[in-house]
């Protein structure tokens, strides 16, 4: 990439979904990605210094304390990184039906 000096990107209300291109960018050091689409993001954000992302983005398949703030959710992907969880994925299960009918032996 001919834009690996590239340190500063602005790229608020875009209707982004999907960052990993930006990966490249070695040596940036602020992004801004606030009010795009993103709900997922990946590891290596964490390692640009001054970052925005949080506010007005889903981010849907992050835990609510990594949605909190810009400095929670760099600390929570730098520790996915350092304990080597490549991907995050979250599952919500809901067992509906009768009192009694066995739910709970599935768990």
């Amino acid at each position: 990439s001919t834009l690996t000096s590239l340190q500063v990107l602005h790229l608020m209300n875009n209707q982004l979904k999907d960052v990993s291109a930006l990966s490249t960018l070695t040596s940036l050091q602020h992004l801004s990605l606030s009010n795009n689409q993103l709900e997922h993001v990946p590891l290596w954000l964490h390692r640009i210094s001054d970052l925005e992302v949080v506010e007005g983005n889903p981010l849907s398949s992050l835990p609510p304390s990594a949605r909190s703030s810009d400095k929670e959710l760099r600390n929570f992907l730098r520790a996915c990184e350092q304990h080597g969880t490549g991907r995050l994925y979250s599952c919500r299960v809901v067992l509906a039906g009768a009192f009694g009918a066995g739910k709970s032996t599935l768990l």
